[in-house]
């Protein structure tokens, strides 16, 4: 099955994650110290009903269905997919600066294989360590 891309609002986002940790009472007062708000849940819960990302109770608890769980998961995966894009760009902008002919060189590219899953944590140190950096550590 093919999990659709839907393109929610932040208060949206932010509650179906608080509903990936817990189910919520929908017109309950607020509650110190939870992360959404009564006024967020208003606003955010019927769109995500709608979609089918969430369902309500006969309690009038919501909870996250198994649709918007793989939504949830799919937007974390592609958040951490434009990071690693990030970390791979700093590598080629550190590669770039980098003294010519010193194995400063060999850093850059280190992280780069670290962020793209080419290398482990430990060869990237190892790299790291080669290259003459005091302080590094796996």
């Amino acid at each position: 099955m093919a999990i659709p891309h839907i393109d929610l609002t932040p208060t949206q986002r932010g509650l179906l994650a608080e509903l990936m940790a817990t189910t919520l009472p929908r017109l309950a007062a607020e509650e110190s110290g939870r992360p959404v708000s009564a006024e967020q849940i208003s606003e955010a819960a019927p769109g995500l009903l709608w979609l089918g990302l969430i369902q309500e109770s006969e309690e009038g608890d919501l909870a996250v269905t198994p649709a918007g769980e793989a939504v949830h998961h799919r937007a974390e995966h592609e958040k951490a997919v434009c990071r690693l894009a990030e970390i791979a760009a700093f590598a080629d902008a550190l590669e770039a600066e980098a003294p010519a002919g010193t194995e400063w060189q060999r850093v850059p590219g280190a992280l780069r294989r670290l962020a793209q899953g080419s290398a482990a944590l430990e060869e990237a140190v190892g790299t790291v360590r080669a290259a003459g950096v005091t302080g590094a550590t796996a």
